[in-house]
C-alpha cells in the first residue's frame, strides 16, 4: 500500500501557465515576416534587406519637407530593382554617420534604404512598449502590418522615445528606413522589461 501511494505521488506534477499564450501561426512566409520564433531558443536580431538608390531617383529630393501623410507604400525604395544585399543585424543602434551601402553607384553612399523584420513578444500590457529611435531620414514602424509610428521626409538624426500601446502576445515588427542625402544616422532600440525581440522563424 505504501509503495502504491509513493508511486501515485511520483506521477503528480504541477504545471505553470505560460505568461504569454502561443501566437496563432501567421501563415506561410509570403508576407515576408516569417513565423513567431521559439522563445525558449531564439536568436536576437533583425533580418535586414538593404537597397542602393540611384542619386537621380525622382523621390530622393533632399530639399523635400517632411510629409506627415506620406506612406511607405507610395515609394519604391524597397523594390528588388535596387536590392544590394541581405544580412542579420544583431543591433540597430548604429548611431550617426552610418553609411552601410557603397557599391560605386553614382551618389553612393548617400542614398539607400533598409527593410528590417523581427518579432516582438509583449509580456504585459500595463505599460506601453518603449522604442528609442533616431533616423535621418524617412522612417516607418509597422506592427502586425499596421503603421504605428512614422517620421517621413528629410530631417536630422535626433533620437526620441516612441511609446507603442500593444497587447500581450507575439507580433512582427517591420522597420522601413530611407536615407536621402546629407548627414546620416540611424538607431533603434526596444527598451523596458515588458518586451523581447527575436528573428522570425521561416520553417
Amino acid at each position: 500500500m505504501i509503495a502504491l501511494w509513493l508511486l501515485a505521488c511520483s506521477e503528480y506534477t504541477v504545471r505553470e501557465d505560460l505568461p504569454v499564450e502561443p501566437a496563432d501561426p501567421p501563415g506561410d512566409d509570403d508576407d515576408g515576416v516569417g513565423q513567431a520564433p521559439d522563445w525558449t531558443d531564439c536568436e536576437a536580431g533583425y533580418e535586414g534587406a538593404y537597397f542602393n538608390l540611384p542619386g537621380d531617383h525622382a523621390d530622393l529630393d533632399p530639399e523635400g519637407a517632411p510629409d506627415p501623410a506620406a506612406d511607405w507604400a507610395d515609394r519604391d525604395w524597397w523594390s528588388d530593382d535596387y536590392a544590394a544585399f541581405e544580412r542579420v543585424d544583431t543591433t540597430l543602434d548604429h548611431g550617426p554617420s552610418w553609411w552601410p551601402v557603397d557599391e560605386g553607384l553614382a551618389g553612393d553612399p548617400d542614398y539607400f534604404a533598409v527593410h528590417w523584420v523581427t518579432w516582438m513578444r509583449v509580456l504585459d500590457d500595463d505599460d506601453p512598449v518603449s522604442v528609442i529611435v533616431g533616423a535621418s531620414d524617412d522612417l516607418w514602424l509597422d506592427v502586425d502590418g499596421e503603421t504605428l509610428y512614422s517620421a517621413p521626409g528629410v530631417h536630422d538624426y535626433a533620437p526620441t522615445t516612441v511609446e507603442l500601446a500593444l497587447e500581450v502576445g507575439q507580433v512582427p515588427l517591420e522597420i522601413r528606413y530611407a536615407h536621402r542625402g546629407g548627414p546620416g544616422g540611424f538607431s533603434l532600440r526596444l527598451a523596458g522589461d515588458n518586451v523581447t525581440a527575436c528573428r522570425p522563424d521561416h520553417e
